[in-house]
């Protein structure tokens, strides 16, 4: 019993913490220029990454560019977001923020996916947390 009211809680407070962000975030803005070529690494890689050792997944992922291939998972109705998740339920995601600017082209990619369909998308980890994974603003999606 104890350990469902924790994970109640733990999701009622990622929630929260997620729906206080805005369109007036500038956090999914990448103000400098991609680079051409990124390291490439899965979803499942970060988020065990995390999972086994979050100071070490801080200096391996934090405010790096990359190529991540994952598994599309939960997707705001309104295009801010989407996310890619692990094998396993995990709390934990790679949530990806959608720029403003490319979020018709985005959202018209996303509309014809379904959860559980393998992407790639390319983006700077932008912040990262124990409880809830990895923010990437994303430039491409695949």
């Amino acid at each position: 019993m104890k350990k469902y009211l924790y994970s109640v809680l733990v999701m009622a407070l990622f929630a929260i913490g997620f729906a206080a962000s805005d369109d007036s975030d500038s956090s999914n803005v990448v103000s400098e220029e991609a680079p051409t070529s990124m390291e490439s690494v899965t979803a499942e890689q970060m988020l065990s990454d995390l999972e086994q050792n979050p100071m070490r997944a801080q200096k391996l992922y934090s405010d790096k560019w990359f190529e991540i291939v994952g598994t599309l998972g939960n997707m705001d109705s309104e295009g801010k977001y989407f996310s890619l998740e692990g094998p396993d339920f995990s709390l934990i995601s790679v949530q990806c923020q959608i720029p403003r600017d490319k979020k018709e082209e985005f959202t018209n990619k996303l509309i014809n996916m379904s959860k559980g369909t393998r992407i790639s998308v390319k983006g700077k980890v932008t912040d990262m947390g124990e409880v809830m994974g990895y923010k990437v603003a994303i430039v491409e999606l695949h």
